[in-house]
């Protein structure tokens, strides 16, 4: 079962993750819901901003990143397209 966490990492563990940027997010999106979205790529960490409608999402290895990034670039998820790059 894949993980879905709130960031809670020191600097140092960002450096060993891999990110990908979220934007677009519709502000009815729950936190539940943005982790169902992503989590079938594998267990995630993630910084979410609502005044930017953005999020960060970690994930622990470069391929889930990549399959997660091919999938939802462009996604709808409630009424938004999402916008998905690699950071």
């Amino acid at each position: 079962m894949s993980t879905c966490l709130p960031l809670q990492l020191s600097f140092a563990d960002l450096l060993i993750k891999e990110c990908i940027w979220v934007g677009n997010i519709s502000p009815s999106v729950s936190d539940a819901q943005l982790c169902e979205h992503f989590r079938p790529y594998g267990d995630i960490t993630y910084e979410r901003d609502n005044s930017n409608q953005t999020a960060l999402i970690f994930f622990r290895h470069k391929d889930n990143a990549q399959k997660a990034l091919e999938s939802t670039h462009g996604q709808q998820l409630m009424g938004s397209k999402l916008q998905v790059q690699v950071q």
